[in-house]
């Protein structure tokens, strides 16, 4: 199996990476990254984005079949402009590549559940109306349409994703679980005293990212063209869940301080994922306990 990554450098690409070599021993993988160098180990060919028009002669009209995972893109709170650039134009020349192949099985899109935005039904279905509230949610639901236009306009097979709060060994501290899992660290070695912290009443659907991989694997072998998918555990957790489960790992009870506030139009109190599409295409799933992530995240090593 040929398998194409966009994003093959960022935290779901290794994982992503990881999972098709135990899945596929002999598949090969093309990733294409921001980085001059690669840093994921299961890469057979690596293109650096400068590189981006070798890395489409070299694809340009490809007879293998191949899957074309697009994982690649900005987040968090960056300007619109620089967030449409990166994940809708990008996402455009990648469909302009893929629909060259003679023999694509499937153009796979990771969205986010920020396209859902704010929302007057807690659960999640991916019938809803979409209402970002952020410039990456925005950004994220103008990605997610052109992907799902440019299958039915250009007979493209296509699915996509709309993935919830990923968490997991090496997730970044700029999100929240990865932001209570270092502040935890630093007061056990005793860099700091006290948790800094927002809302802690707030409710997340968080997935293990060894989960939702092995997800985007599944629904890549077993796909419905032009359909979108929850990507979740179809179950919310409090922040204060959180807190609790990394006083027991690390064995102390810190300080809560609250530092700071989320933008009123952005604060969303409670949401989950209805995952009932998902699994009536790829059956149950036994998700990842979420102290077990958590314990993995905490004993994470660079």
């Amino acid at each position: 199996m040929l398998a194409i990554l966009t994003g093959v450098n960022g935290f779901s690409g290794k994982f992503l990476s990881a999972h098709l070599k135990v899945e596929n021993p002999g598949s090969k993988i093309i990733g294409i990254d921001l980085d001059d160098q690669c840093s994921n180990n299961f890469v057979d060919t690596y293109f650096s984005i400068d590189q981006f028009t070798l890395f489409k002669n070299t694809l340009d009209g490809l007879t293998d079949e191949c899957i074309f995972f697009h994982l690649g893109g900005l987040i968090g709170n960056k300007p619109l402009p620089e967030l449409v650039n990166s994940n809708v134009y990008w996402t455009s020349k990648y469909l302009e590549l893929a629909s060259t192949f003679k023999n694509l099985k499937v153009f796979m899109n990771i969205g986010s559940s920020a396209e859902y935005g704010k929302q007057k039904e807690n659960t999640l279905v991916e019938t809803l109306t979409t209402n970002p509230v952020t410039n990456y949610g925005i950004s994220k639901d103008i990605q997610s349409k052109l992907v799902m236009s440019y299958g039915e306009i250009f007979n493209l097979p296509v699915i996509a994703t709309r993935t919830f709060n990923l968490i997991g060994p090496g997730l970044t501290s700029n999100l929240v679980v990865g932001k209570i899992i270092q502040e935890f660290k630093d007061i056990k070695r005793g860099q700091k005293l006290n948790l800094e912290m927002g809302r802690t009443d707030s409710k997340r659907d968080f997935i293990d990212v060894r989960d939702a991989v092995k997800i985007y694997y599944q629904l890549a072998i077993n796909y419905t063209s032009n359909e979108i998918y929850n990507v979740a555990r179809g179950k919310s957790f409090e922040i204060a869940e959180i807190l609790h489960y990394g006083s027991q790992l690390f064995d102390i009870k810190p300080n809560l301080i609250k530092s700071y506030k989320t933008e009123p139009n952005q604060d969303v109190d409670f949401q989950y994922a209805d995952v009932s599409k998902l699994h009536k295409q790829i059956g149950l799933f036994n998700y990842t306990p979420l102290i077990d992530s958590l314990k993995d995240m905490m004993n994470f090593r660079v």
